[in-house]
C-alpha cells in the first residue's frame, strides 16, 4: 500500500505487511537527494510517549525483509544510480536493539557508490554504535530531546546517562548530529535551552531543532519555540531549524506505527 502526501516535497508512506503485521516505511524526495526513512522493527519497545511507534511492538524486522522493502521503493520509485539517495534509519524501532540486522542491511547497500546511511538513536546499548565507527558515509544521529538527564530518562525509557552516551559519541569519527523537538511544557523552558546550549557547546555536536508532530491529545508543540530559540542565540549556539515531510499522510518522524491484522 501506498498513501500519497501533497507537501512541499514529494513524501510517500509503504505499508509491508508479513504474518499478519504491518510495518511503514517513508518516502521522501527532496529534489537534491532522495530519502528512504527504513523501520528496522514493527513498532518499538522503547516506549516514547511522544512517538507513535511506542504504541505497539511486535518484533524485529530481519535484515531480508529490510532490504525486501527498500529494493521495491528503489524500484517503484525508479530512483537512478546516479542520484544521492539517503537510507536513513529513523523509522519505527531502535536500531541499536536491532543492530546486527541494521549492519546487515548497511553492508549490502555500502556497495553503491550513490548511497549513503544515518542511523538515528536513543542512547539504550549506545556502546553498540562502535559497529558504524569510522564509516565516513554513516552519519549518527542522537534523539536528544531533553538535557536534563532524569526528566530525559522519564521521556525515553531505558536509555542511558547522559554522560555516558556523548562519552561514547564523542570518540567516534562519524559526523555527529542531536535532534531535539520542542513540546509544551515538556522540554521547552529557558532552563532546557541553557542546559541544551551548554552541552552541545561544550561537544560541538550539530543541532537540529526538528517539528514536533502531533500523536495525541496530550502533548503538542511548544508555544515558547521562539523565546527557546533566542535563549540559544543568546548563547552563541549554532543549530538548524529542520522541517520533516508526510505529516499529512503519517509519515514524518514520531508518526510511523505497526499494527497486527486480525
Amino acid at each position: 500500500m501506498i498513501l500519497n502526501s501533497n507537501g512541499k516535497f514529494l513524501a510517500k508512506k509503504y505499508i509491508f505487511e508479513k504474518e499478519n503485521k504491518t510495518v511503514e516505511f517513508t518516502y521522501v524526495n527532496r529534489l537534491e537527494k532522495h530519502i528512504i526513512c527504513i523501520s528496522c522493527m514493527f513498532g518499538c519497545p522503547v516506549g516514547c510517549n511522544f512517538c507513535a511507534s511506542g504504541n505497539s511492538y511486535n518484533g524485529n524486522l530481519n535484515s531480508e525483509d529490510m532490504i525486501f522493502a527498500i529494493k521495491e521503493i528503489i524500484t517503484n520509485e525508479k530512483i537512478p544510480s546516479n542520484e544521492r539517495l539517503l537510507l536513513s534509519f529513523m523509522g519505527s524501532g531502535e536500531p541499536l536493539l536491532n543492530v546486527e540486522q541494521v549492519k546487515k542491511v548497511i553492508d549490502f547497500f555500502n556497495k553503491f557508490t550513490n548511497i549513503y546511511f544515518s542511523i538515528s538513536v536513543s542512547g539504550i546499548e549506545i556502546e553498540r554504535i562502535s559497529l558504524f565507527d569510522n564509516r565516513e558515509n554513516i552519519k549518527v544521529q542522537l534523539s536528544l530531546h531533553n538535557p536534563d538527564n532524569l526528566e530525559r530518562k522519564k521521556m525515553i525509557p531505558g536509555t542511558e546517562d547522559l554522560v555516558k552516551i556523548f562519552r561514547v559519541l564523542s570518540k567516534l569519527r562519524n559526523e555527529i548530529e542531536i535532534n531535539y523537538i520542542l513540546i509544551d511544557g515538556i522540554n521547552d523552558s529557558e532552563s532546557h535551552a541553557e542546559k541544551l546550549a551548554a552541552l552541545i557547546n561544550t561537544f560541538k555536536f550539530n543541532l537540529k531543532i526538528n517539528e514536533y508532530h502531533q500523536i495525541n491529545d496530550s502533548l503538542r508543540e511548544s508555544s515558547k519555540k521562539e523565546a527557546f530559540l533566542r535563549t540559544l542565540d543568546k548563547n552563541k549556539l549554532n543549530y538548524e531549524l529542520y522541517s520533516t515531510n508526510g505529516v499529512d499522510v503519517k509519515g514524518a518522524c514520531g508518526q510511523l506505527v505497526s499494527q497486527l491484522i486480525k
